[in-house]
């Protein structure tokens, strides 16, 4: 019986249907690192990075969907005029939505509108053809972004159609071009198609074509955006921007202090907490009807397989009972509606050939040097080996790098597997070394309750990297032997009690990288990221299927995969 009521809701409750975003996971991961580059504690980037999934979750859901927020994705923009005119609108939008935040004196407003509009500008390297129009010789990740390009040209359009005529984001999402989506505007039929996991062009998750190179552009871009966004909070307090500071915008905004330093009370920070744990679950348990039984369509946090339909439904239903104060946002508060209207997608403001966002928008080239100047820092897991102690394991890995955490998609059902997991963090150039913490866990949740069940690990792995010569040196692992370990065929194994996983770090340069001309538009793919090492994903071209997606799992928490003595 609880199983059929379970089913039912899980129907009744869809919680993501066919979106096309980046995974929900890196739009989180990329908000994590440029936000706590610039000051914000988490408990404000968990409220941003919430509202920035809810745009994909009150886009898809059935239960009570927002249908003004597909204006937020970025999506069946078929030309470089138009491309401009939707990210002239969406500024303007977002400059005034913001300043009316900061002279209402409301906190999460500011922080939900953060989230809402990264969402997008994080969609557009995701989606468009802008990763193929950039690409580079492997080992450098380019960091041009949108306004950077107008700004090299003094802002005007039509002097980016050498390069840049070819410039679109996807037009539909069928395989064949030839379909659009219902609720989707400006859907053109035949042109450029979106695809699933295992075709078309998107970059949408690691295992995917180019997904390296479209992180180095959103993140850049996430840095950018958040940036201009400290810059408008300024100007609505009075506070003149000085190009020539060393110090961020914000530094003097009693305001934007309050905002970097939000602590939410006892009974919100309850809610948060859960609300942050339902946007995971909730995303890697999407799953559609006909995709109950098509790992294709199962799974939405960092690639497919992991749907889950009990999961789906009890969180779901926990997150809109919950009400927090934070899901009000969107479903009371509206604070989307000021950034859909004028509309980005049909409303042009002003010369469409000289966008009136680029005379106040500050460039990622013009802003301080010390936040365009990165690193890229890069755990690459290729193997996992589990024990099966509870019989059904799904694991997943915790990965900390420079003290942020990575939460690598749930492998459901497996012991044995080769995960296209990849974390990835921007730091400083100036860094010298990190500190890395690897976990392996397996994923137990309680579809009773609500609440993100995890005990501490009795051990984790443990090692600082030499960012320069890629040295790992092992701080609490015995047997591991120091040493480099920075590519496919070189990768360093951890093993205990018959559980073994292998991995290996790297680093690469962002920005200043040197065109690779032959590879425009080719199919150039670097050795050492995922999809060149494994190509497709597992389920691509197979009849494989989630067979757990609808079992259920009741009353177990968490259990922890201890790898090491």
């Amino acid at each position: 019986m609880k199983l059929k009521l379970l089913s039912l809701v899980a129907l009744l409750l869809l919680a993501i249907t066919s979106c096309s975003a980046y995974d929900t996971g890196f739009h989180t991961d990329l908000l994590r690192n440029s936000m706590g580059l610039m000051g914000f504690n988490n408990y404000s980037i968990d409220v941003t990075a919430l509202t920035n999934w809810m745009t994909d979750y009150f886009s898809y859901t059935l239960f009570s969907p927002i249908t003004e927020l597909h204006a937020l994705h970025f999506d069946n923009i078929n030309s470089l005029k138009n491309v401009s005119n939707y990210y002239n609108t969406l500024t303007i939008n977002s400059r005034s939505a913001i300043q009316d935040a900061v002279r209402r004196n409301d906190i999460l407003r500011f922080l939900g509108l953060i989230g809402l509009t990264t969402h997008a500008i994080q969609d557009f390297y995701t989606h468009s053809t802008w990763v193929d129009l950039h690409q580079s010789s492997c080992g450098c990740y380019r960091d041009d972004t949108w306004f950077s390009a107008l700004a090299a040209v003094n802002g005007s359009v039509r002097n980016l159609q050498g390069y840049l005529q070819g410039l679109s984001t996807y037009s539909s999402h069928s395989g064949d071009g030839t379909g659009c989506d219902p609720f989707e505007p400006n859907c053109f039929p035949g042109r450029i198609f979106h695809g699933d996991y295992c075709g078309g062009i998107n970059k949408d998750s690691y295992i995917r074509p180019k997904w390296e190179a479209s992180y180095s552009f959103a993140f850049a871009a996430t840095v950018e955006w958040v940036y201009n966004v400290l810059v408008w909070a300024d100007d609505a307090a009075g506070i003149a921007y000085n190009p020539l500071a060393t110090t961020l915008p914000g530094s003097t905004n009693s305001f934007i202090t309050r905002v970097k330093n939000y602590t939410p009370s006892s009974s919100d920070l309850s809610d948060l907490q859960s609300d942050v744990v339902s946007s995971i679950v909730i995303s890697y348990a999407a799953t559609t009807p006909s995709g109950w039984g098509s790992a294709l369509t199962d799974g939405h946090y960092k690639g497919a397989g992991t749907g889950s339909a009990a999961r789906l439904a009890a969180y779901t239903l926990a997150f809109e009972r919950r009400g927090s104060i934070y899901h009000d946002l969107m479903s009371e508060n509206r604070i989307y509606a000021p950034l859909v209207s004028p509309n980005p997608y049909w409303d042009i403001i002003g010369d469409e050939n000289f966008p009136q966002a680029y005379t106040f928008y500050v460039p990622y080239i013009d802003i301080p040097a010390s936040l365009r100047n990165f690193t890229k820092v890069k755990v690459r897991t290729t193997s996992v080996v589990v024990n099966d102690r509870l019989s059904t394991p799904s694991p997943y890995a915790r990965i900390h790098i420079d003290g942020q955490e990575f939460i690598e998609a749930v492998q459901s059902r497996t012991t044995d597997f080769k995960p296209h997991w990849t974390s990835v963090k921007f730091i400083p150039a100036s860094t010298t070394n990190i500190t890395i913490l690897y976990t392996l866990f397996n994923d137990r949740f309680p579809i009773s309750d609500s609440q993100y069940q995890l005990t501490d690990s009795s051990y984790t792995a443990v090692m600082t990297m030499d960012v320069y010569s890629h040295q790992l040196y092992f701080m609490n692992v015995n047997g591991a032997v120091n040493g480099v370990y920075d590519h496919i065929n070189n990768t360093v194994a951890l093993r205990h009690d018959g559980t073994e996983i292998m991995f290996y770090a790297t680093q690469h340069q962002q920005g200043n990288c040197v065109l690779d001309i032959n590879a425009e538009w080719g199919n150039m793919f670097c050795p050492d990221e995922a999809y060149t090492e494994y190509l497709l994903h597992p389920i691509c071209g197979s009849a494989l299927t989630n067979a757990g997606s609808t079992s259920i799992h009741d009353g177990l928490m968490f259990w922890i995969l201890s790898l090491f003595e």
